[in-house]
């Protein structure tokens, strides 16, 4: 009979075996990930790796995810700061271009499955249903801000969304790879912020 481990150690393993995976991702990228290393990380044999993930597969979708879930916890934490769904919006989209911790933890994992998934269409599903999740949470702030008349009627939620994602997406990873200064990046955030909230709010803001 099949003995049943119990579920804080089996927890527990888990998160180790995710932790050491994502820290091998962002010291040495995606590629690098293997279960005999990640063994050799946690302390453990090659074959326990394969007991809790199955695949390789699995285990780089499983560890990003676990990436994934602690960067949401930074950004509900931050949200929770906020005074109104603007200032909300604002904050969130600005966390990982303020915290250099934040802004290495996120972005370095969902580059790595970002590319990773350009030839590995296993991986794309995640990646779309985390992204999704975040320009989501977006537009439902812009909404929110529109009723409360914070943001233009006029603007598009879904398109702001799809957007301001972007420009951080993109304001990140110069931040990364040092073109960019957090200071700069920020300015450049807010100013378009101002610019998708539209004219007719701001004399009322």
């Amino acid at each position: 009979a099949e003995v049943r481990r119990p579920r804080a150690a089996t927890e527990e393993k888990r998160r180790r075996i995710l932790d050491a995976t994502e820290d091998i991702m962002l010291k040495d990228g995606y590629a690098s990930v293997s279960s005999r290393r990640v063994a050799a990380t946690v302390g453990i044999q090659a074959p326990l790796v394969h007991y809790y993930f199955s695949t390789r597969q699995e285990l780089l979708i499983r560890a990003f995810e676990h990436a994934d879930a602690r960067a949401d916890a930074r950004l509900e934490q931050e949200a929770e700061l906020a005074d109104g769904p603007l200032e909300q919006l604002t904050r969130m989209l600005a966390l990982e271009l303020v915290d250099e911790r934040a802004l290495h933890e996120s972005w370095v994992p969902w580059n790595e499955m970002w590319n990773a998934a350009t030839r590995d269409t296993t991986l794309r599903p995640t990646v779309w249903r985390t992204y999704s999740r975040w320009t989501d949470t977006i537009e439902a702030l812009v909404r929110e801000s529109q009723e409360r008349g914070l943001w233009s009627e006029a603007s598009d939620p879904t398109a702001v969304a799809i957007r301001l994602s972007s420009i951080v997406d993109g304001l990140g990873n110069k931040i990364l790879i040092g073109m960019m200064t957090h200071e700069q990046a920020r300015e450049l955030l807010y100013g378009q912020i101002e610019l998708e909230r539209g004219t007719a709010v701001r004399g009322g803001a």
